[in-house]
């Protein structure tokens, strides 16, 4: 029911515990540092593949129970489940690493604008092969052609459904075994509010959205002063998912003033947006088997996914970039670049953690 500043300083972190789990938090971390710094000296270590993993190695158990966890669930699902890459970015990486779009979104956005040099608004229709390779994108406004090499930022079924009968049936069970979940949003309005641009949700509680943002001091704010919009990542068989626009507009004005402290505001005048096959569900292995033979049957037709909802990988801003440069310099192997930019290698010391920056991103 507070709201807290970030970054944080350890003293802070350790407030928003509780006097209870205070003890036990710091107890925690101590003994994850020292373990740390125990491997560095005799070698070996401990695996990372889940989200769970790498907290738990750094901050302690304690530390995950009560911050981490809840928050990872509410954006990404089964914090357990999840893959160490999450953590990893989310977490631990360095200042300047990436485009932050939360953290500054002005930036952000400019920076992604700069590396598009022209941006049109068309309605695809299907895409055309010849002699195996992608040919041209059928447009409501007519064919453009692409030269053998198209470079697709959405969701794998989305892709095969342009292709039609050019795919065979294997391939399209294959993108069906990928898991998203729904990502929503919920504008309400507050009224005057000193909240930040985007406050994120830690720690347990009812709130059923992962962090607050409001529009009037982001990009493109338009009409809505005064307005604040929850986000919420569902998976496809949480009740909520399948509530109408009312009953979602009403469980988040009902949790606001226990998670923000903020007055419950009128959920009748909400406007409920549903982006579907935004978010997928991000998996403990390297990378979901499933995908990488729909990557690699796509690409094999010139046709290469990328961004987050193509390559059904945790990738921020900045890693979205770089690997599309990479694929269009050819230098390395799609598979390579996956390994190596989208899953990158664990490391004993890796990208320095900090629990003080928690969800600064």
């Amino acid at each position: 029911g507070r709201v807290r500043r970030l970054p944080l300083g350890p003293r802070q972190v350790l407030g928003l515990a509780g006097a209870a789990a205070a003890p036990a938090l710091l107890r925690d971390w101590g003994r994850a540092r020292g373990w740390r710094l125990a491997r560095r000296l005799i070698g070996g270590g401990l695996e990372e593949r889940s989200y769970a993993d790498w907290v738990i190695q750094r901050f302690g158990e304690a530390a995950y129970r009560e911050l981490f966890a809840p928050y990872a669930r509410r954006r990404w699902g089964d914090a357990e489940g999840l893959s160490a890459s999450a953590a990893r970015l989310y977490h631990g990486i360095t200042p300047g690493g990436a485009v932050a779009l939360v953290e500054s979104p002005r930036a952000g956005r400019a920076t992604l604008e700069a590396a598009i040099p022209e941006r049109r608004r068309v309605a695809v229709r299907g895409l055309r092969l010849a002699d195996g390779a992608a040919a041209a994108v059928l447009t409501d406004g007519g064919e453009i052609p692409v030269d053998g090499r198209l470079y697709c930022a959405l969701p794998p079924p989305v892709v095969l459904g342009w292709l039609g009968a050019a795919v065979d049936r294997g391939l399209r069970a294959d993108a069906a075994a990928l898991e998203a979940r729904l990502r929503v949003q919920v504008a309400l309005e507050i009224g005057p509010s000193d909240l930040p641009a985007a406050t994120h949700i830690a720690g347990p509680g009812p709130a059923p959205f992962y962090a607050l943002t409001r529009p009037s001091l982001l990009p493109g704010a338009g009409e809505l002063e005064g307005w604040a919009v929850a986000h919420l990542s569902l998976p496809a068989r949480a009740p909520l998912a399948a509530a109408d626009d009312a009953a979602l507009a009403r469980a988040v004005a009902e949790a606001l003033p226990a998670a923000l402290g903020l007055p419950a505001p009128d959920p009748r005048g909400a406007r409920v947006q549903r982006l579907p096959a935004w978010d997928p569900a991000w998996r403990v292995g390297p990378w979901h088997p499933a995908q990488n033979r729909v990557m690699q049957a796509l690409a094999a037709m010139g046709i290469h996914l990328v961004g987050r909802a193509g390559t059904h990988r945790y990738v921020d801003a900045g890693q979205e970039l770089a690997f599309l440069e990479g694929l269009r310099g050819g230098a390395s192997s799609p598979h390579e670049l996956q390994r190596t930019l989208l899953d990158p290698p664990v490391l004993s010391d890796g990208a320095p953690p900090s629990i003080g920056r928690f969800v600064r991103r």
